[in-house]
């Protein structure tokens, strides 16, 4: 929290583009190692994916069921049931994130794992049962020490994913806040704040 109980975002919070590559390399290094004898690789490697490719809060990525991935259509994009204050949105994705997820769907099928519409998308192998928000957050977590990337969680992807379509969408607000499910604007303008590029040269050029 910031100055009169205002939520200030800074750049801590978001994850560097080398320690994004860095961590990006280091789960598709696993799952390359791995084949198909292992299933834990696969899980961590797509929950990396699922993080930076959607800006999904983590507890919207706990509740995923495998028939949330809408994959054989023109606009593929994953359905969260209930987002922040239960209300639904539909988030576009890649096409090369959609064949990603075709691939992990592909792999929990050869090990055994339902892909019917009920099942979920992250199965705990202690209960059979949805993955919890910890034990996904502890995930993600071990992934990003792996690569000495400290101090992250699947929120700061969150982040990271909504700056990098801010900037990519060509400063679109609205495209950001329908994406990440933000119930105001104000939510989003956050983002605008962090990366306004006129402001940092008026900074810089502050005083001659």
């Amino acid at each position: 929290m910031g100055f009169f109980g205002a939520w200030v975002l800074d750049e801590r919070k978001f994850f560097k583009t080398d320690e994004l590559a860095r961590l990006r390399r280091s789960v598709r290094g696993r799952v390359e190692h791995a084949g198909f004898r292992r299933r834990l690789p696969w899980v961590e490697w797509f929950l990396v994916e699922l993080a930076f490719d959607t800006g999904l809060r983590v507890f919207e990525i706990a509740a995923l069921k495998c028939s949330d991935l809408v994959l054989n259509v023109s606009r593929p994009g994953v359905f969260v049931r209930r987002g922040k204050c239960g209300k639904p949105r539909f988030v576009r994705i890649r096409r090369s994130f959609a064949d990603a997820c075709e691939d992990f769907l592909n792999l929990k099928q050869a090990i055994g794992e339902s892909v019917g519409d009920e099942a979920p998308l992250f199965v705990s192998s202690a209960s059979s049962g949805h993955m919890t928000v910890r034990a996904l957050q502890k995930m993600f977590t071990r992934c990003c020490r792996r690569v000495q990337v400290t101090e992250h969680s699947v929120h700061h992807a969150r982040h990271t994913y909504c700056s990098h379509l801010y900037k990519s969408s060509k400063h679109n607000l609205r495209m950001v806040q329908r994406q990440a499910g933000h119930s105001s604007i104000r939510t989003t303008e956050v983002y605008a704040h962090v990366f306004d590029q006129d402001l940092d040269r008026a900074v810089e050029k502050l005083y001659g």
